[in-house]
């Protein structure tokens, strides 16, 4: 079963505050899309190092959506990918679409 992106963390931040939790909300809907697509260009020049760096940067967008056992399996893959090797990269856009979708229910 998927694991499902929710908003605790961002909650937790926001304590109690939606015009923060709002901006939250639009910095990722706003940066997500670029970030992702910085990564597939990458990916699909076969610069596997910059991938990796993308992978590292959308981590952090990962936790902050309480995606636990994904963050855990995007360490994996970005890790992959600085060895030149990409067998997670199907499960990795299955996260990455599972958060795009949250993301825009979400504002």
């Amino acid at each position: 079963m998927q694991e499902e992106p929710n908003l605790s963390y961002i909650e937790k931040l926001a304590d109690g505050d939606q015009a923060f939790k709002n901006r939250l909300l639009a910095i990722i809907k706003e940066e997500l899309p670029q970030e992702v697509a910085s990564f597939k260009e990458n990916l699909s020049q076969r610069k596997l190092a910059l991938a990796a760096d993308g992978v590292h940067k959308l981590k952090h967008k990962i936790s902050i959506l309480g995606l636990e056992s994904s963050y855990a399996k995007a360490e994996q893959f970005e890790e992959e990918l600085r060895q030149e090797n990409i067998v997670g990269l199907a499960q990795f856009e299955i996260t990455l679409s599972t958060m795009q979708t949250f993301i825009d229910k979400c504002l």
